[in-house]
């Protein structure tokens, strides 16, 4: 026969098991949830990849994919959202040639072809009537070949009708990369923009570490 203490006892026991059984799945559902968390994160900063760069180089919100020029296979050497444009007699991803941490793309270019570099194309009618700023680092090592960056508007019929570069401003040859923008407003009539960034002249060869677009800061009102 059962005694209350008896009782008692297997009660207590009972209570125990039970307390045991709901920590453990406690503890399960902690485990799952963190590891559920951790991959949302992943997630999300894999999407936000493409753009972490772009934030560490300017606080504007950038009309770009991938301004970085970040590439996910080394071996193709073309940076996600880009195109190669152009004709270069080598493409790679050049891990020597560094600037903030992150390697850089190299252009070798062989005289005789028009030019080569990076381009991207995006949607210019939403932009009509703005003033946007090409910015971009580059670096080259031979006087005979300029490099910068570059914005085109195409209007109808597929024809230029407005077009911007920093060919002219001054680049080192010792492969020192240096900061290139120019400013350029985009006419009513433009259909699509191109951006891109180039080498072209001689035989040189030329890095490229950055390129972006974003729309120019309104002056301030005195």
């Amino acid at each position: 026969m059962l005694t209350l203490k008896k009782m008692a006892g297997m009660l207590c026991v009972a209570r125990h098991i039970n307390s045991m059984q709901v920590r453990h799945e406690f503890l399960g559902f902690r485990r799952s949830f963190a590891k559920q968390v951790f991959i949302s994160s992943l997630m999300i900063a894999s999407t936000l990849g493409l753009n972490a760069r772009a934030a560490t180089e300017t606080p504007h919100l950038s009309l770009l994919q991938n301004p970085a020029l970040l590439v996910s296979d080394a071996t193709q050497a073309v940076p996600q959202a880009w195109r190669i444009d152009g004709t270069a007699e080598q493409v790679a991803v050049d891990d020597t040639m560094r600037r903030n941490g992150q390697p850089s793309l190299r252009f070798k270019f062989k005289s005789g072809a028009p030019y080569a570099g990076v381009i991207q194309r995006l949607n210019g009618s939403e932009l009509r009537g703005k003033t946007l700023i090409v910015e971009g680092w580059v670096a080259r090592n031979s006087a005979n070949s300029p490099v910068g960056v570059w914005i085109r508007a195409i209007g109808d019929d597929k024809k230029s009708v407005g077009y911007a570069n920093t060919y002219e401003e001054p680049v080192p040859t010792d492969g020192s990369f240096v900061r290139h923008i120019v400013k350029f407003t985009v006419p009513q009539e433009t259909n699509t923009l191109l951006v891109g960034a180039s080498i072209w002249g001689e035989d040189g060869t030329a890095w490229f570490s950055f390129v972006d677009l974003y729309e120019a800061k309104p002056p301030a009102k005195g």
